[in-house]
């Protein structure tokens, strides 16, 4: 035999349909928010749990309902797609046609591109192909120079940051 439920449990559902949530239905009822969770566990209670939120729902549909009829486009569109999605959902196709891939400037996918891309970086990180000004790091006879730098303010003097033997980085003054 079925327990019955409670008169707490049945001001607390009679509030939700009302409000639509757990926290509102709770303060509406004068009870603590986690006694619903603790009742879910009856199936009596779980089962009029769900009939009350499916009248919660159907009462906020036909609020917005009322309201989008009455001009309210921008709600009518939401409700719209919402309810008809075949209808009215946007469509956009993320493929090429047939499903293929997409087609990127001069018919090159974007694959095709990122290996033309990779090629060029590795033919510029070459010391043959690399401008002279780094051509003696990228071939390691420069002892480490990163960068050179003119100082402000002294002439003929410019700061170099090279790394030491042990991999720290040290800044030196460098005077021509």
């Amino acid at each position: 035999m079925r327990r019955k439920l409670t008169i707490n449990q049945h001001r607390f559902l009679a509030a939700y349909v009302q409000c639509g949530t757990v926290s509102g239905a709770a303060r509406a009822a004068n009870i603590p928010r986690k006694k619903h969770y603790e009742w879910q566990k009856n199936e009596l209670y779980l089962e009029s749990f769900e009939e009350a939120d499916a009248q919660s729902k159907d009462t906020i549909l036909e609020k917005c309902r009322e309201l989008a009829m009455d001009g309210n486009v921008p709600l009518l569109v939401h409700l719209s797609k919402a309810l008809h999605p075949r209808l009215f959902a946007s469509k956009h196709e993320i493929s090429g046609p047939g499903g293929g891939d997409i087609k990127v400037r001069h018919g090159r996918t974007s694959d095709e591109l990122l290996g033309m891309i990779r090629e060029r970086k590795q033919r510029l990180n070459t010391p043959e192909n690399a401008p002279a000004r780094f051509a003696p790091v990228l071939d390691g006879s420069s002892n480490g120079v990163l960068d050179t730098q003119s100082s402000g303010g002294k002439s003929g003097s410019k700061r170099v940051a090279s790394r030491s033997g042990d991999g720290k980085r040290k800044r030196t003054r460098k005077t021509d």
